[in-house]
Order: structure tokens, then sequence, then C-alpha cells
């Protein structure tokens, strides 16, 4: 059993003596591009991957996979079907770093609603007084939830201590009647929120789920905060609506391609963008080798793994 390990950025090296037991184990000195993964993955019985790698058709059928393990909550990267046809078990950790997306979306609201990097960049170049009287107090603000999974849990108990007044959109709100939230149609959240957070998982129903309509009913004062993946949000059509002040910011951390070369955005001063890192805390890293690694090793000992997806 062999098992390459394609983030050389692996922190716990407990978690590896333990699997060491079980495989022959391969961590990379540095990160392979595709290409490169494409062309050694055959090699290997079972695969670590992070979101910057993809598992699809081609590498699956060229492969002795019998696991995957992601590390990380979203799944688009793999062709899950292709692995149930090949009888590829995939592992996940869904769970692992809700807290890490909750705090950053929340450092977002704030940091949009103080206006801190321009208020930072002022007084940096003696501007002093420049922005003076440019913030907003989150509390009473209206933020408008788009989905009702774990992290969007967390962000609403987060926006719950700012007092701060939640609405909730869910394709099925009678999943979910635990949430003291008010729950409304995507229309509406769209059209009252001052700020909106979109927490839902790339699929083909939620491919460019925020476009130039969505957009448009947005209120020009609101807020788009974005932590989930990059195509459930229209690039194009988000620069052109913070561009033209049809909303009045947004903070960015997922794009369409990663690493993002959308000089457009970078141009605009009422946007915050971060490097796809909501995720990825120090905390939320840990947690999730030690979920993925907990898993596999279950799996090598045929025993029942937490986060299987497959």
């Amino acid at each position: 059993m062999r098992v390459y390990i394609s983030i050389p950025s692996w922190k716990s090296e407990k978690l590896l003596k333990v699997l060491r037991q079980k495989a022959e184990v391969v961590v990379a000195d540095k990160r392979p591009t595709q290409s490169e993964f494409r062309n050694i993955i055959h090699e290997y019985d079972g695969v670590i991957i992070g979101r910057l790698h993809s598992i699809n058709k081609e590498i699956i059928e060229n492969s002795k996979l019998k696991f995957v393990g992601l590390v990380a909550k979203g799944v688009d990267n793999i062709d899950i079907d292709e692995c149930k046809k090949k009888n590829i078990a995939v592992f996940y950790t869904p769970n692992a770093n809700q807290t890490s997306v909750a705090e950053h979306v929340m450092t977002l609201i704030l940091s949009l609603s103080k206006n801190l990097v321009k208020l930072d960049k002022s007084v940096r170049e003696e501007q002093f007084d420049e922005y003076r009287y440019s913030t907003i107090d989150i509390k009473d603000k209206i933020l408008g939830v788009i989905g009702a999974g774990s992290i969007a849990r967390e962000v609403i108990k987060r926006a719950n201590s700012f007092d701060m007044n939640i609405l909730c959109y869910t394709p099925h709100p009678e999943k979910h009647n635990d949430l003291k939230v008010k729950f409304v149609h995507l229309a509406d959240l769209l059209k009252n929120s001052d700020f909106i957070s979109i927490n839902i998982p790339l699929t083909e129903n939620t491919d460019n789920f925020i476009d130039t309509k969505e957009l448009s009913v947005m209120k020009e004062c609101s807020f788009l905060i974005n932590t989930s993946r990059g195509k459930v949000v229209n690039e194009k059509a988000l620069v052109e609506a913070l561009k033209n002040q049809k909303i009045a910011g947004a903070g960015i951390d997922v794009f369409e391609e990663e690493p993002t070369h959308n000089k457009e955005l970078f141009l605009l001063d009422n946007v915050i963008l971060s490097p796809h890192v909501a995720g990825v805390s120090q905390e939320a890293l840990n947690r999730m080798e030690e979920h993925v690694i907990s898993d596999i090793i279950s799996f090598l000992d045929n025993k029942k793994s937490k986060y299987r997806l497959v």
C-alpha cells in the first residue's frame, strides 16, 4: 500500500507516523502542478489532496486508487460519480473548518463596515481625516445568509452576538426548524439585506447562483461576502456591480480561477480580497489532518469511517 500526500505544508508528523504503520507514505516536498500530479498518481494506492488538485475521470481511469482523502469541505474538485463507479472510497473534512470560515466571514463584514482597509491606508499616507466619518455599525443591520449548513449556522451564531437581524434562504427551510432565523425567498433576502453571506457548495444548481439579476436586486448600500466557491458568483457581473456602485462593496475569499489574475478586481477599492484562506486557520488545518487520517486508518482496518462520502 503506497499513499501520496500532495500537500507539502502537512503539519502533523504524529499523524504521519500512525499512517506509516499501515502504508508507505510519500509527502510532496513541493506542491506539484496538476500535470505533474496526474503523471505520478498512477503509482499510488491512495492519495491525500487539498483543494488545488483535482481527481477527474482521466486520473481515475489510469490509476489503481483505492481511496482519496480530501483536506477540505467542498468536494467539487473530485469526480464523485466516477469514484463510485470504480469503488474508490472518498473521505473529506466537512466539520473541521466551520469555525475558521465563520470567523473569516465576520472579519470581512466588520472590515467592510468599519472601512478598515481605507482607514489603514489613509493613516499610512498621512491623510489622517480622509475617512473619519465613513464607518457604519452592524448592530441592528440585516444579515442575509444563503445556506443553512454547518458554516452558515456558525455565521448566524456569531452575527447574533453582534445583535444583527438574520434572514436565511435555503431550498428546504422545513429541515432547519431549530434555527432561530426568519426564512425568506431568495429575492426577499437580496432585496432587504445590508450584508449577504454566501455559504453553499458549488453544484450544477449553484454555478453562477449570484449573477447580474441577483446583484441588481441588492441595495446600493449592501455588501456581498463570498467564502464558499468562486463560481457561485459570476465574477464579471460582480466587478460591474462594484465598479458602478450598484452595491457598496464585497469581501471575496474565493475566485472563478485560483490563483486569480483578475486585474479588474484588483483595481477596485470597495472590495476586500483574500486568497481562499477562510477555512485554513492553523487550528482548522490540524483538525482536517486529524479527521482525514483517522478515517483512512479506519478504512485500512476495515472499520467504519466517520467522514466517508463514497
